[in-house]
């Protein structure tokens, strides 16, 4: 058995990919990633890595895939960069590189429930959010609840619950914010 550390995991991915055969079709069980490691260990002859830094990468690009003929041991780097090779990548640089571009990003600087992507409803909710929870001061941390608990309870799109957080921590109100009381007709 091989153990699955640093020294396994300096060698070439082209070594560490050799067992790979791409040809075969995924294999789609319902099996989790926890699981997964198992499997790829025991099909590799390897140590499940302890080491976090050592992760279960996809080189078919499919996170549900549980063949083993498909996944390989990565660093977490490797496993970023892998993303960017997948059929999907060429929208995930545009996308990446759209929100690095600051200023020339057409989208800088624009009140986020004016995107176009923007969840309507949720920012709808804001002032209710803040007075009810932020301003009293609700711990969003507390239980474990975070912005789950909002997502769930008041029906929130993620991405916009979990910036609305970050600008009430920047110390936004909305009922102070013209043009969120303009958007929503609160004026």
């Amino acid at each position: 058995m091989i153990a699955c550390d640093q020294t396994y995991i300096a060698t070439p991915k082209s070594e560490r990919q050799a067992h790979l055969k791409l040809v075969d079709q995924c294999v789609i069980r319902g099996a989790d990633s926890i699981q997964c490691r198992g499997l790829l260990a025991y099909f590799l002859d390897t140590t499940v890595p302890a080491d976090y830094k050592i992760v279960m990468a996809h080189a078919c690009h499919n996170a549900d895939c549980n063949n083993p003929e498909h996944l390989y041991w990565a660093t977490r780097s490797e496993n970023e960069s892998d993303k960017y090779t997948s059929p999907d990548g060429a929208r995930l640089r545009a996308l990446h590189s759209s929100i690095k571009m600051g200023e020339k990003n057409n989208r800088f600087g624009m009140k986020p429930w004016l995107v176009a992507n923007a969840h309507i409803d949720s920012w709808k909710n804001a002032h209710f959010i803040y007075t009810k929870y932020y301003a009293a001061g609700w711990d969003f941390s507390k239980y474990g609840q975070s912005n789950s608990y909002f997502q769930k309870k008041y029906g929130m799109a993620g991405g916009s619950c979990r910036t609305m957080v970050k600008m009430f921590k920047s110390g936004w109100v909305p009922s102070q914010d013209p043009d969120w009381q303009i958007q929503f007709n609160k004026i």
